[in-house]
């Protein structure tokens, strides 16, 4: 706008806003000055004084709406909170395997488990389906040149009744999942390259988002995003970007005060069921726990509220020369 053009609101606004900070004797000047006007502009013709009642709403108004426009600017927590970590993240020493050592992690999970009770081999069930959660614990070593080995553990699954355990021992589902028992695979996998650049990093997230899920995009975004900060061991700088884009996804929240890890959650509803994803991050940007659960009952499934139906827990990984 040219300078001719400007409406006095411009000019008050820009008066507000150049100085939002002010101390506690220069409010209580301000306020005993407009208290003195108030009282002078009650003496005065009652038309004057409505036109100056106008022009104070406009001016309260106007000042609200700075006072919005400046918070809305602030990060939220969640943002502050997990681009304060990207910076840590950005300048630490990256791990590295090298020709005689390994990368290790170790982790456990649940995960909610369905057999149709058609597949049951007969035996009578309530419901359509037996319900449980699969147990295991996963150790893997990455190698220097994408070669993986993971030795999974299979553990004694969670039910939600006793009428449930026996069901799944009767249809001898404990040999099909492999209870008790622990397999070895080496793989090798190529190294995967994720962009430095925010712009190009973004892209490529989303390029390999799953879309027909009928999940909010935040939640499949973190379903990729995660797997770069949780065990690929991408660069520190690949890791922070993916922290800061992490960051401005919508919906984001940072659960309790700040401590040695901090935890988020995104709330979102699944299938009409109102669902809970928490995430943790440590202060090096490493993924330590991961939780899907039900905040309300799954009517269609038999859940009652509050049933996690996927956890996983993160150690932190080290370097080591042993595959033992």
């Amino acid at each position: 706008m040219a300078e001719q053009e400007r409406h006095p609101v411009d000019d008050l606004l820009r008066a507000i806003a150049g100085n939002v900070e002010s101390s506690a004797a220069e409010r209580e000047y301000a306020r005993q000055k407009l208290d003195r006007a108030i009282a002078e502009l009650g003496r005065r013709q009652t038309r004057r004084r409505q036109r100056v009642l106008v022009w104070g709403m406009v001016f309260a108004a106007v000042f609200a709406g700075v006072a919005f426009v400046l918070l809305a600017a602030q990060p939220s927590q969640a943002r502050a909170a997990i681009e304060e970590i990207a910076d840590l993240v950005e300048v630490i020493d990256p791990l590295a395997a090298t020709d005689t050592t390994f990368i290790y992690t170790r982790s456990s999970s649940s995960a909610l488990a369905e057999v149709p009770g058609v597949a049951l081999g007969g035996i009578t069930i309530e419901g359509d389906s037996l319900l449980y959660l699969l147990n295991s614990r996963r150790e893997t070593w990455y190698g220097s040149e994408g070669t993986v080995q993971m030795r999974t553990t299979y553990l004694q699954p969670t039910f939600f009744s006793d009428a449930d355990r026996d069901a799944y021992f009767a249809a001898g589902l404990d040999r099909q999942d492999e209870i008790g028992q622990t397999r070895t695979v080496t793989v090798h996998l190529p190294i995967e390259e994720w962009p430095h650049d925010s712009v190009a990093l973004d892209r490529a997230i989303r390029d390999r988002m799953v879309t027909d899920r009928g999940l909010p995009e935040t939640i499949e975004y973190l379903d990729v995003a995660l797997g770069i900060v949780g065990e690929s061991f991408a660069t520190p700088q690949v890791r922070a970007s993916t922290l800061r884009l992490i960051a401005r996804l919508e919906g984001i929240q940072l659960l309790g005060p700040p401590s040695e890890t901090l935890t988020f959650a995104v709330d979102y509803v699944d299938k009409g069921v109102e669902t809970r994803f928490t995430i943790t991050l440590d202060r090096n940007g490493y993924l330590r726990h991961q939780r899907v659960f039900n905040v309300t009952a799954d009517d269609h499934l038999g859940l009652p509220p509050a049933t996690a139906i996927y956890e996983a827990e993160f150690a932190d990984p080290i370097v080591t020369g042993s595959l033992d």
